[in-house]
């Protein structure tokens, strides 16, 4: 239908697709959904896209929409939001999530991982400890150099992802996961509720609906 009236473009927004709370099952119908799309001739946009939507470049996708706050996921509603201060979160880049910086610097430390080396971290941090302490500083405003962190990196994924094949994907997102879960399992500043299982989940829907 949407051929027939000369759309040739559209923005696809899945309302509240949290990736600790989503099945394998909703993933490959939005990776179908996707592709159809895009073989129907129009260019799909996704909104409040992880790292899931940046992997969708593979069944077509043409852009992700992401902001500098650590939601990544949105639903709609009518009601108003209470005020605030913005909380703390590193976007870990292995983990293609957010984490509060006490245990992201765990977490780093755990897995013997090297500072991060984008632009931002590389000129504000010298190291993982140093990142820590940036926060308890209370004369530091870590929120800035944190929200760029985020901007950059997701960026570089994005760009890295289009200059893959699949195959390529995969690999390095089943590499991280194994890399990383035991650290993540093992750190104590991670909330046992926090559960790393939706980077395979991710991997084997767009597998299976690719491969």
């Amino acid at each position: 239908m949407l051929v027939e009236t000369g759309v040739d473009q559209c923005f696809i927004w899945v309302e509240g697709l949290d990736k600790r709370d989503t099945g394998q099952d909703t993933y490959e119908k939005i990776t179908r959904f996707v592709k159809a799309v895009s073989d129907a001739g129009i260019d799909p946009h996704f909104y409040y896209a992880d790292y899931f939507g940046t992997m969708l470049h593979h069944a077509g996708l043409s852009g992700v929409t992401y902001g500098t706050m650590w939601g990544e996921e949105g639903e709609e509603t009518v009601e108003g939001t209470s005020g605030g201060g913005a909380l703390s979160r590193y976007y870990v880049p292995q983990m293609k999530d957010f984490l509060k910086i006490p245990a992201t610097v765990e977490l780093q430390q755990l897995a013997d991982a090297p500072m991060c080396d984008c632009r931002v971290c590389s000129n504000q941090f010298d190291s993982w400890i140093d990142l820590a302490e940036r926060e308890e500083d209370d004369d530091e405003n870590i929120q800035t150099p944190i929200k760029k962190h985020h901007l950059v990196t997701r960026y570089k994924q994005i760009r890295e992802v289009e200059d893959q094949d699949l195959g390529e994907t995969i690999d390095e997102c089943r590499e991280d996961f194994n890399e990383y879960v035991s650290p993540f399992n093992a750190a104590n500043q991670i909330s046992p509720s926090k559960k790393v299982d939706y980077l395979p989940i991710w991997v084997n829907a767009i597998e299976n609906e690719l491969n």
